[in-house]
């Protein structure tokens, strides 16, 4: 808060003093004088004699539609006291504490206090129109500098009120001389400089003839001051370091006085005659012309609808052009033939990537500032850990509501700006794995997105057979192809098991019949049993000629492929 405050827009203080009983008081005694400002923004405690050494609370209570800011004391002046409500002290001197109520939502503005700064009464004076005490956000309010004798205007500069004074205030230059009110308390000055006289000297060659007019020993800036020459027969005036001037003859130029000390030197060349061409490239319109006086040829571009100006060129090698300046107009003195290329570029348009982007980022190629029309993008998503991208967009800048879904990643830039934006979408891992590596393949793992429908197969190689899909040991289905909706990461395994052939014959063969041939898993149980025909006798089983079991009936585990051999005798 400012110690002291000066408000441009302030002419009258407006307060209510409250009555102050008229009998006689002791010598003794101390005069708390109240107010408001502005009367209808609030009540203060009423003013009132106080004893000497007494503690005074002061207690503002604002209006609806207004808030509290500070208090300040009137005595000698505007001056800030304090924020405090209530305001508590001791009654040691007669005073006048007014109470600063300010309206919702409306802001105040101030000038330079300080007597040094630029835009004070010395300098110069600021008036402010529409005047008034405080001013709600988007209010316009016109500026009008009037320098002092011996200054001239610069311009106008604002700031935000921080709080410390002006010199507290970072300040921006005003275009114009109108104003916006932003949401916040500002200080704004008009700034003067000083006029100080200035040398102009002028600096002639031979073969040359130049004058000021008026011709005096000092100038004032801004004081409009002619130049002419004359070159004898055979040369041209080359002019350097006139200020900007604008041709008003043959030979004669009108400037005004800049705020230094200045030199203006006029050479004699010799005429020589030079050929200078222009050429383009790209849309857009291109004119040279040529002062008499100074031989100086100024080449003037017009870009095409669409097309940007983008500088001359000295193009006599037409595989290596050389910038020669991007001003335009653009004027110079020829030293030789020249052949200029005037480089109007096509219109570029921007890929602006959308900031709301979740789940990962996008990346744009290729990654310029500016991009030409049929020009093909790229883009490309980087999603986060458990995301994949679901599609790609894009929107022209004029109607961001009109998105194009892209049926790949990419896209011709069309003419016009563009927004783009990817959405990614939760995957979950299906992870797919055999039990046995010999037993079969698996296929159909990868990362899908919640509730695809996800299939996963198991193919068993020969010898083996699928029995089925389990996760974490339980089984979840015994179809060798299951299909299921995707919820959430799974890891399935798919169970084989080696199949053997248990082969049973008899010697002889009409000796009895078997049971219990057959295909079967690794690890059954299997029982074979014989049966010898009648007149025969069992004597065994065997296999590869050793004995395995001498019981009808042999039970074992299979573990692979066998041949049984049932003997009978008569």
């Amino acid at each position: 808060m400012k110690a002291k405050r000066f408000f441009v827009i302030l002419l009258t203080l407006f307060m209510i003093l409250a009555m102050v009983p008229s009998q006689a008081f002791a010598a003794n005694n101390v005069l708390i004088r109240t107010g408001m400002r502005p009367p209808e923004g609030g009540n203060t405690t009423d003013s009132m004699y106080y004893s000497y050494g007494s503690v005074v609370s002061l207690l503002a209570t604002p209006k609806p539609g207004y808030y509290f800011e500070y208090w300040f004391d009137y005595q000698d002046g505007i001056d800030f006291v304090t924020t405090d409500n209530p305001y508590v002290f001791r009654a040691e001197t007669n005073r006048t504490i007014v109470a600063s109520f300010r309206k919702y939502g409306e802001y105040t503005i101030s000038s330079p206090e300080l007597a040094t700064s630029p835009g004070d009464h010395e300098d110069g004076i600021l008036s402010v129109t529409p005047i008034k005490s405080s001013y709600a956000p988007g209010d316009v309010v016109t500026l009008t500098a009037t320098p002092g004798e011996g200054y001239r205007f610069a311009g106008f500069a604002w700031g935000v009120d921080t709080g410390g004074g002006s010199a507290d205030v970072t300040y921006e230059w005003i275009e114009g001389n109108t104003f916006t009110i932003p949401e916040s308390d500002v200080w704004i000055r008009a700034v003067f400089y000083k006029i100080e006289p200035h040398t102009l000297t002028l600096v002639t060659s031979e073969h040359v003839t130049a004058y000021l007019t008026p011709q005096q020993e000092t100038y004032l800036e801004g004081d409009e001051v002619t130049l002419t020459v004359v070159a004898d027969e055979g040369y041209f005036c080359q002019i350097i370091d006139i200020p900007p001037c604008e041709k008003i003859g043959d030979g004669v130029y009108k400037f005004q006085m800049i705020n230094a000390d200045h030199t203006i030197i006029v050479n004699a060349k010799k005429e020589v005659s030079y050929h200078v061409s222009l050429v383009k490239t790209g849309e857009g319109t291109i004119e040279a012309s040529q002062d008499d006086t100074t031989h100086i040829v100024t080449v003037t571009a017009e870009a095409g609808e669409g097309y940007q100006f983008a500088g001359w060129y000295n193009y006599n090698d037409s595989s290596n052009p050389v910038l020669l300046s991007e001003e335009n107009p653009y004027s110079f003195l020829p030293d030789g033939e020249l052949l200029v290329l005037a480089f109007f570029m096509p219109p570029l348009y921007t890929v602006n990537v959308a900031t709301n982007i979740q789940n990962g980022t996008l990346e744009v190629s290729p990654s310029r500032s500016f991009y030409f029309a049929d020009e093909t993008i790229t883009l490309i998503g980087h999603p986060d850990d458990g995301y994949a991208v679901d599609a790609y967009y894009y929107a022209p800048v004029s109607d961001l509501t009109n998105l194009t879904e892209l049926t790949g990643n990419s896209f011709q830039m069309p003419e016009e700006s563009v927004a783009v934006t990817v959405v990614f979408e939760r995957v979950y891992a299906i992870g797919v794995t055999a039990s046995s590596a010999d037993g079969g393949t698996v296929s159909g793992g990868g990362n899908y997105k919640e509730l695809d429908a996800a299939t996963v197969t198991a193919t068993p190689n020969d010898g083996y057979r699928f029995v089925n899909w389990t996760e974490g040991g339980n089984e979840v289905s015994t179809d060798a192809e299951y299909t299921f909706l995707v919820t959430g990461a799974c890891n399935f395994v798919a169970n084989f098991v080696a199949e053997h052939t248990i082969a049973i014959t008899s010697d002889p063969s009409n000796g009895g019949s078997t049971t219990g041939s057959g295909t079967y898993d690794e690890g059954d149980s299997v029982t074979v049993t014989a049966s010898p025909a009648v007149g025969f006798h069992f004597t065994g089983w065997t296999e590869n000629g050793n004995v395995v079991s001498a019981d009808t009936s042999y039970t074992f585990t299979v573990t692979g492929d066998r041949t049984l051999v049932v003997s009978t005798t008569t």
